[in-house]
């Protein structure tokens, strides 16, 4: 990624225009207006240390570089890897607010519903550790014997098997 790229993701991460960023990193609005507007691929050294300082972030990152190299911490949340995020964050990027609203939308509802399904799994775990819904009789009644029908209506009537 090119520094302007960086710069603007930081930007809309953090809420920044670029009147916060350059009084936040001590340079001139042109400067920072720059780097964004006429999509700066580098910059010098002496804007990379004032934008590093500035917005709390490494040299590293300003330069598109891994901060951390280690490739089993290489992993973001829930085991997506970079090039995964990359793959999905670059074209979210080109969106216009519309499209990034609508993204966000998606991601609520898709969200919403994952939540729902595990509470519904939850239940249904809960539900299968319950003895009283239990399967206990598993014939049919036309073919069943006379002992297994009284079986059945005995255990209907035993009140113990239908405790909570």
């Amino acid at each position: 990624m090119d520094v302007y790229e960086i710069l603007s993701e930081i930007m809309e991460y953090e809420g920044l225009s670029i009147a916060n960023v350059a009084k936040k990193c001590g340079l001139p609005d042109s400067t920072v207006r720059g780097i964004v507007t006429r999509k700066q691929k580098t910059i010098s050294l002496e804007v990379a240390f004032k934008i590093s300082n500035g917005l709390g972030v490494s040299l590293e990152k300003l330069n598109g570089m891994e901060e951390n190299r280690d490739k089993e911490k290489n992993i973001i949340k829930n085991n997506v890897t970079e090039k995964e995020f990359q793959t999905i964050i670059q074209p979210y990027r080109k969106l216009d607010k519309f499209g990034k609203e609508t993204v966000k939308i998606v991601l609520d509802r898709e969200t919403e519903r994952i939540e729902q399904l595990k509470e519904k799994e939850k239940h249904i775990e809960e539900l299968e550790k319950k003895d009283y819904l239990k399967t206990f009789a598993a014939h049919d009644k036309n073919s069943a014997t006379k002992e297994e029908k009284e079986a059945d209506i005995a255990s209907m009537d035993d009140k113990n098997i239908w405790k909570k």
